[in-house]
Formats: structure tokens, sequence, C-alpha cells
């Protein structure tokens, strides 16, 4: 399993590359709507990753949830300066912290002990990471700027593979995990928590419910 990660993690760290390449577009169509959306999307992501990433290297206690945060961590914040540096040229202004329901995410994995945490940790980069991709699909989709979308589609196999890792790091934890939602935070907290049985409302609070929700069916399974 491990050989297969490091398979995961090369492939991912090919793609990094092209994040830092490439100038920007001269004659690029003006930015819409979708456009700056992603671009204010992908910042608190990007922020989220790093903050989620800094805490799992400090938490984690399997090797694979560490290689995993520092994957993540490094990517997305090549990533982040690579959105930054699109949105000035596009005057898109940018957050400077994660959406509210990346924060609430952050303190409830704060929160988890030791023996949750991974299994948490990689709960919640499965759910990030598969929101993450809709919503870059939907960018490569409608978008009209070809800096932007030309981004969106490096970063698009990138995130796959992350995604890939965590899925792969919650079935090594004994976890299932969802591997395809609908686009938007809502169908994913509620693809997550229907494979586990967990009626919760598609909100922030819901998703903390989801993660609390596993935590208490790990230690049914493990009682």
């Amino acid at each position: 399993m491990m050989q297969l990660i490091r398979r995961v993690v090369t492939v991912a760290a090919v793609s990094t590359l092209a994040l830092t390449g490439g100038a920007l577009a001269a004659t690029a169509a003006e930015p819409n709507q979708q456009d700056a959306d992603w671009l204010v999307a992908n910042t608190q992501t990007d922020l989220a990753e790093i903050t989620l990433g800094n805490l799992a290297l400090q938490k984690a206690q399997t090797d694979e949830a560490r290689e995993l945060a520092q994957k993540t961590k490094s990517d997305h914040e090549t990533a982040l300066a690579k959105v930054q540096e699109i949105a000035q040229a596009k005057g898109v202004d940018l957050p400077s912290e994660p959406n509210d329901q990346q924060k609430a995410v952050a303190a409830q994995l704060e929160a988890a002990s030791a023996d949750d945490f991974d299994l948490l940790y990689g709960h919640a980069q499965v759910t990030g990471h598969l929101q993450s991709i809709a919503g870059t699909e939907a960018e490569i989709a409608n978008g009209s700027d070809e800096d932007v979308v030309g981004f969106a589609k490096v970063y698009l196999p990138i995130a796959q593979g992350h995604l890939e890792m965590a899925q792969m790091l919650v079935s090594d934890l004994g976890g299932s995990a969802p591997t395809a939602v609908p686009a938007g935070t809502g169908g994913q907290a509620a693809q997550a928590a229907e494979s586990f049985g967990l009626p919760i409302a598609v909100t922030a609070a819901g998703l903390i419910a989801l993660l609390t929700g596993l935590v208490l069916f790990r230690r049914r399974r493990t009682s």
C-alpha cells in the first residue's frame, strides 16, 4: 500500500511542476463571475489545506497521514501563490482566510483525540477535495478567462491525486469514503453522511456532525 501511495505522490509531484510555470496570456478574455468565484474558492481551499496540513503534521499518528499532510500543504502553498498572481492581474479581490465551514472543520480536527485524528483527517480531506474537484470541473466547463481556466486544468489532476491519497488513507484505517458526489458542499456532506447512516443537515454544522458521527462509528467498531 505504501508503494501505491508513493506512486500517487510521484505522479502528483510531476503535475505540481506545472503550477509555477507559464506567463499570463496577454489577450485573455475578461474573467466572468464563474472565474472570479473559482479564484475565491480556490484561495480558501488553499488556505484551509495549508492550515490542516500544519495541524496534521503535528497530530497525525501514521506515516500515511503525515505524507498526505506534507504533500497537500506543499502543493497548496504553490497553488496559492499562482492564484494570487492571476487574481492580481485580473483585478479580483481574494479572501485572506478559509471560509466558515473550513474553519469549523479545522477546529474539530484540532479538538480530536490522537486515536481519532487520522481517520477524521482522512475524511475531511476526501470531502474537501471532492468539493474542490467539482468546483474546478465547473470552472473548466464554464469559465471564460483562459488564464483562469488554464490554471484550473493544471490544478485538477493535482487535486485528484490528493483525493486518491486521502481515500487510500481512509481505507487503510478501516473507514469508508465517498468516491463521487454532486457539485457543492451539500452534496458531498450528504453523500458522506449517507454512507454511515447519518441524517445530517447540509450546513457547516452538518459537516461537523458528520465528523463527530465518524468518531462514534469508529469507536463502536473497535469496542
